[in-house]
């Protein structure tokens, strides 16, 4: 397995894309559910940290399909539209 220094950043919009999106959808989603919900047991808040949580990866979600599209084997690249 040979690491290629030029790809390293094939796939870094993507990524951070991502990771930008889920921590403004984990801030989001959490306040929004703490003011709506405001659990006061432990049950209560890891359940609504779960939640968000949960949220916030299918907020970001498209990203690791962008993601994945963009690391796709040259050779055996789907088009967009049969990708998506």
């Amino acid at each position: 397995w040979e690491i290629k220094p030029a790809l390293l950043y094939q796939a870094y919009v993507p990524t951070v894309s991502r990771d930008i999106i889920y921590g403004w959808a984990r801030g989001s989603v959490g306040g929004l559910l703490i003011r709506a919900i405001a659990p006061t047991s432990f049950l209560g808040r890891s359940v609504t940290f779960g939640i968000t949580i949960w949220a916030a990866c299918i907020i970001s979600s498209p990203c690791n399909e962008w993601r994945g599209f963009t690391l796709q084997p040259k050779d055996k690249a789907l088009p967009f539209k049969e990708y998506f």
